[in-house]
């Protein structure tokens, strides 16, 4: 039922190729038919949508420590409005869940490192500002935060969650084209 109410939604919105089930967890705003499908389990939160210069994505993460997008592409300077949803159902002392997107250059094992023993701060560190972009607070289950960013110049910025041990599978990729 959920299915046929997510193939109807994508109709209607233009999104032809959603269908669901497709497992390659990116997402796109190139154009809407390249958006992926959703998988049944996240019940379509990972679309892009463009509206002008405004992109919106919805990222979420699980108790699989999973998000449900391995890469996002957008275009440099638009503005980028991101939701990050906790769909897990785990406390946020064993499951908290956040979306930092790292600048260039930036090593993501030796931030998620730094991170790691940063608890008091939500597990993003105040002495490593200067290596992130945009992030998210700290979410338990079923909380969600947005945060508002313009797309940084083209390239491709890794993103994690900075919980304990969730970067070796919680990353992706943020690319920015021209």
């Amino acid at each position: 039922m959920k299915k046929q109410i997510l193939i109807m939604a994508c109709a209607a919105l233009g999104f032809a190729a959603c269908s669901g089930g497709d497992s390659s967890n990116t997402a796109t705003t190139e154009t809407p038919a390249e958006t992926p499908a959703a998988p049944e389990e996240n019940s379509g939160s990972e679309f892009v949508t463009v509206n002008g210069d405004t992109t919106s994505v919805h990222i979420t993460g699980n108790d699989e420590m999973k998000f449900n997008l391995k890469s996002i592409t957008v275009k440099e300077g638009q503005i980028i409005k991101l939701t990050m949803s906790n769909e897990g159902t785990q406390p946020i002392e064993t499951m908290g869940h956040n979306f930092i997107l790292l600048k260039p250059g930036t090593d993501i094992m030796d931030y998620a490192n730094k991170a790691a023993s940063a608890k008091a701060e939500d597990y993003i560190p105040a002495a490593e500002q200067g290596s992130v972009l945009a992030h998210t607070k700290l979410l338990g289950p079923g909380e969600s935060d947005t945060i508002i960013f313009a797309a940084p110049a083209a390239g491709e910025y890794e993103y994690l969650c900075s919980f304990p041990g969730h970067v070796a599978v919680m990353r992706g990729i943020l690319i920015v084209e021209k």
